[in-house]
């Protein structure tokens, strides 16, 4: 009698078990049919956003070109020339901008090479904490808001980031 009872135990544990993975896999199914369709109206968004931007950008160009006609036409080549000029600095201006970003963040992530990190997503967290903290000094070059270069900061960073390895989640909050 007490195996019979114990044989019904394991059928139904089995029973259970088997049922489990069902659930789990319709649960997965269903989560993945949702956050595919979202997925497809965000990128309609997105390519909506873009060509509605590109259409500004458009817009924007022939008035300026109508612009420049009208005043060539007039003799105004004076004004032509100086807004000619502004458009080249403003290019300039956003091209500098996009260079200087771009050797700092090399500069960074060169440092951060040199650390293991148990993710990628902790190697972005230690990049976004150090680039969210540098600035250009007097003579441009960049560095921490603390005054390190580059170099110092990810070496500090680093070793902050080890001594607090050893605290539990209680102890972080109770400091």
């Amino acid at each position: 009698m007490t195996e019979n009872i114990e044989n019904t135990q394991v059928k139904v544990e089995e029973k259970t078990e088997t049922k489990q993975p069902d659930i789990k896999q319709l649960v997965d199914q269903e989560v993945s049919k949702a956050i595919s369709n979202i997925k497809v109206n965000l990128d309609n968004a997105y390519k909506e956003r873009d060509e509605a931007i590109s259409q500004i950008e458009t817009i924007k160009s022939e008035k300026r070109q109508a612009e420049i006609s009208s005043l060539e036409q007039q003799g105004k080549h004076t004004e032509v020339m100086q807004m000619k000029l502004n458009e080249m600095n403003t290019k300039l201006e956003l091209y500098e901008q996009k260079n200087t970003e771009l050797s700092r963040d090399n500069a960074v992530r060169s440092q951060l090479n040199s650390l293991n990190f148990k993710s990628e997503k902790a190697a972005n967290m230690a990049y976004e904490d150090i680039v969210g903290g540098l600035k250009k000094d007097a003579i441009g070059n960049w560095v921490h808001e603390n005054g390190l270069s580059i170099s110092d900061a990810v070496s500090s960073y680093s070793k902050d980031a080890v001594s607090y390895t050893h605290l539990t989640l209680p102890t972080i909050y109770s400091v």
